[in-house]
């Protein structure tokens, strides 16, 4: 990797759309933060001792062994001022990377072991997002994460997305083991967020085989996949997926991190391309990860994908976003022009 790469595709105009708020806080602001002794917070007083804290330092064993780390990170930031302050800069490293739309995920029950409430888990993200978006002029919605261990809260998270849908929140998700089965209050929750207008994107075929991917597509209603790399392990799941229109959200860094994906030569990503599969490049988890979204189109670059093919997957990620019609045509619209205004440079 040049700098000359890092700054072309920095400058990339780009839509971000799978990226998990509680692993993307700055790891300066974490040690910051730790240091507050808040919720019962201990840490490493020296920041190279605190970092395995909070971040994977390189390929893990398992999506499981990677997912260690963010206990730590939800006990520092499971605080109203915390919360406020990690999306606010979440908004300041959109701008600071080019990333002209952003949705950005989370599980409101989250802070409930160190006494937050879900609703104020939410309204201080949302206050933090804000405030952002008017100083640094980004656009960000917000989706709330299911817990594929905690069934029992599955409607009561629909019941906040409805709520919240004016600070912002669009769509739900699930996260977690895909090991778990799914239960049936998952089921039922993602068919009433359906009716209450909400959007669905599903977390399948990460760690788990293709089997899931065709369940979120049937059983859950999946406008979009998160990760799904193990789709293409099945001709006839990939084919439903394909012909059901339904949108990749690819992270090349973390499918390697956890070790959902065997390397860059053999990765789903290239066979997306290859059939012409609506995907799109996201970061999934920078902060853990210690990258940032220029980092995945240079390492898309290296897995064999031409510049075109890149540019390609930001107008995939827009037309994928779940944005009203409006606002998306309005989105292209920028994209476009701001499109025209970076080929003129590189």
């Amino acid at each position: 990797m040049s700098t000359t790469d890092m700054e072309r595709f920095r400058r990339l105009p780009k839509v971000e759309l799978h990226l998990h708020g509680d692993g993307a806080c700055r790891l300066s602001t974490l040690f910051e933060l730790s240091k507050c002794g808040q919720n019962g917070i201990n840490f490493p007083a020296d920041p190279e001792q605190f970092k395995p804290f909070v971040c994977c330092t390189g390929k893990q064993p398992s999506l499981q062994d990677f997912l260690k780390v963010f206990p730590n990170i939800i006990k520092i930031i499971s605080t109203k001022e915390n919360l406020k302050r990690i999306a606010y800069e979440f908004c300041e490293d959109c701008f600071n990377n080019n990333v002209i739309y952003a949705e950005y995920r989370y599980w409101p029950f989250a802070g409930v072991d160190n006494k937050l409430a879900p609703n104020d888990f939410i309204e201080a993200i949302s206050d933090g997002l804000d405030e952002g978006q008017k100083v640094f002029k980004v656009k960000v919605r917000q989706i709330l994460c299911f817990m594929r261990h905690k069934p029992e809260e599955a409607m009561q998270i629909v019941k906040l997305a409805v709520q919240y849908k004016s600070r912002g929140v669009v769509a739900v998700d699930i996260a977690g083991d895909e090991t778990l089965p799914m239960d049936q209050r998952f089921i039922d929750a993602f068919r009433t967020a359906k009716e209450q207008g909400l959007h669905i994107t599903v977390h399948a075929g990460e760690s788990g085989p293709a089997a899931n991917v065709k369940e979120a597509i049937e059983s859950l209603g999946a406008e979009r996949i998160g990760h799904g790399y193990h789709v293409i392990d099945d001709e006839s799941v990939y084919k439903l997926a394909r012909d059901s229109h339904v949108h990749f959200e690819a992270c090349p860094t973390s499918s390697l991190f956890t070790s959902s994906q065997v390397s860059e030569e053999e990765h789903a990503l290239k066979q997306f391309v290859a059939d012409g599969t609506s995907f799109s490049l996201s970061t999934d988890d920078p902060g853990v990860m210690q990258c940032n979204i220029a980092d995945e189109y240079i390492l898309a670059e290296k897995m064999g994908l031409n510049e075109k093919q890149l540019i390609q997957s930001v107008f995939s990620a827009a037309h994928a976003s779940f944005l009203p019609d409006e606002e998306k045509k309005q989105l292209l619209t920028e994209l476009d022009s701001r499109m025209k205004l970076y080929a003129k440079f590189f």
